[in-house]
């Protein structure tokens, strides 16, 4: 038997991908359940809380010095570069 319970993140936030097989609005990319309301998140939000949390994190990572922004810089241009090939 399948558990179909969306599991817990860490959050404390339940999520669960959308069916694609079933009819949901468009652009849904999963629906969330916070506090036992279920609330659709579309690719819009999903791509702004992703900006958010990596915009977090290297400020976190270079406050912290465990980064160097100018060498971010170059990784992200690394990256940037590999990108293009695929």
């Amino acid at each position: 038997m399948i558990n179909k319970t969306p599991k817990k993140s860490q959050t404390g936030l339940y999520m669960k991908k959308s069916n694609p097989k079933k009819k949901t609005k468009k652009g849904v990319a999963f629906k969330l359940s916070v506090n036992g309301e279920i609330k659709d998140v579309t690719f819009e939000q999903l791509s702004l809380m992703n900006n958010l949390d990596l915009t977090a994190l290297v400020r976190l990572l270079v406050e912290k010095k465990i980064i160097k922004m100018d060498e971010l810089v170059a990784m992200v241009g690394v990256v940037g570069v590999k990108k293009d090939c695929y």
